[in-house]
């Protein structure tokens, strides 16, 4: 796994996006004003990554560097003053392994899951109750 730098103290919300369907980022839209640190994290295996290699295959590049420019772009559209984005892309094979992680290493508040999440791995969000001492909310569940 690997993390872009970060300076704050605070606790953060872990936000999981998927570059591969249409409403893979959605969490992003449970993100309020109180969330003033957030780490993004985007999985470089499975079927969330799927996009990422056609991509990395057009630019003729990694799928590692296509995944940080994704999460770049989706970094910049999310920061405001005040707030902290940091960027993490896992490349483990279990998503709910690689968040429970991410939450091990960094103090969290919450993790947030994108709609896509619920079609592409149905047990995550039940998982990650079992594993993580965080809330887990899944935008699929804040939609319905």
């Amino acid at each position: 796994m690997n993390t872009s730098p970060s300076n704050h103290s605070g606790r953060a919300t872990v936000v999981l996006v998927d570059p591969t369907a249409p409403d893979g980022t959605t969490s992003l839209d449970a993100l309020s004003d109180a969330d003033d640190h957030v780490l993004l994290v985007v999985l470089t295996t499975g079927r969330a990554s799927y996009a990422l290699r056609e991509r990395a295959h057009e630019l003729g590049t990694s799928v590692t560097s296509a995944a940080w420019s994704y999460l770049e772009r989706l970094a910049v559209g999310i920061s405001r003053p005040g707030r902290v984005v940091g960027t993490i892309v896992a490349a483990g094979p279990d998503p709910a392994f690689e968040l429970a992680t991410v939450v091990a290493e960094h103090p969290t508040d919450r993790i947030v899951l994108p709609s896509s999440a619920a079609r592409t791995d149905r047990m995550l969000s039940r998982r990650l109750a079992r594993t993580t001492p965080v809330a887990v909310v899944s935008t699929a569940l804040l939609s319905a």
